[in-house]
């Protein structure tokens, strides 16, 4: 559950109109957002069990 809550955490700051950085800038505005995103992709990846990625590499 806290999984899927962290993901749609990170979506919502994306899509969020309200940034620590404003959209606007070109390169910089979304250098916060991807930020967010990879980190809550790292916390989710690292609680990832190892029998669970075995499992689901054979498919």
């Amino acid at each position: 559950m806290w999984a899927k809550t962290t993901i749609y955490g990170a979506l919502g700051y994306f899509i969020s109109p309200v940034d620590a950085i404003p959209d606007l800038a070109p390169i910089v505005g979304y250098a916060d957002d991807i930020g967010v995103l990879a980190g809550a992709l790292a916390m989710v990846a690292a609680h990832i069990k190892g029998s669970t990625m075995n499992k689901h590499s054979r498919l």
